[in-house]
């Protein structure tokens, strides 16, 4: 069951990211500023609610110029630092959830361990999560945290292509190599219509229970 592992529910969630709507990471929120030379960034959250704050991308800009992603960043994330380099991997099937309900004072950062000219910030996200506001902060030259922009411009982005496939793929870096579905549960008639866009091959059938091979 999913709910005996944290891994094992963010598993179910990747794949309920490539068919479900609420799940798929088609909202926008961009923060945009003067351009300046950054250390370091703050994402803060300030809303209370019972909602999961969750990013599956994390994009800096200098106009149309995205800065490559230097492993020298170091990135943090409270309360739940795990996984956040889900965040900037360049996968939008795979994401950081913070692991609480919503309350003020949540954050995601990234130390820049040097200076990056920027002017705006990216958020790619999923729309289950209507509770969550956010501003943005830098870090000045004397360690204090300092208000950037005080909320995103909200849009909509089409569903990414390709993601029922990416989320096979990332089932199968996670370890897991077959799906055992069952007639009438949640997917299995994604899974059964749209076995070629997954890439998964069905490899054994009894009494209503489909076994899916992973690509």
């Amino acid at each position: 069951m999913a709910q005996q592992s944290s891994e094992n529910v963010k598993s179910r969630e990747i794949l309920w990211t490539a068919f479900t709507p609420d799940y798929q990471p088609t909202w926008r929120l961009r923060f945009v500023f003067p351009q300046q030379p950054l250390r370091a960034l703050r994402v803060v959250q300030t809303n209370s609610g019972a909602d999961l704050w969750s990013i599956h991308e994390l994009r800096v800009f200098d106009g149309a110029r995205e800065p490559p992603r230097d492993p020298w960043w170091r990135l943090n994330a409270q309360p739940y630092p795990w996984g956040i380099g889900d965040a900037f991997d360049g996968k939008v099937v795979t994401f950081w959830k913070c692991g609480e309900p919503l309350r003020p004072g949540q954050f995601v950062e990234v130390d820049f361990n040097g200076v990056e000219q920027a002017d705006s910030v990216s958020i790619e996200t999923s729309p289950n999560q209507w509770g969550i506001r956010l501003k943005l902060e830098r870090r000045d030259a004397n360690g204090q945290w300092k208000l950037l922009a005080p909320e995103p411009r909200l849009s909509d982005a089409p569903v990414p292509p390709g993601l029922r496939r990416a989320a096979a793929e990332e089932l199968k870096r996670r370890g897991i190599d077959y799906l055992l579905v069952f007639d009438g549960e949640f997917g299995a008639d994604d899974l059964r219509g749209n076995a070629g866009l997954w890439g998964i091959r069905q490899v054994g059938e009894y009494k209503g229970a489909r076994l899916y091979q992973l690509p």
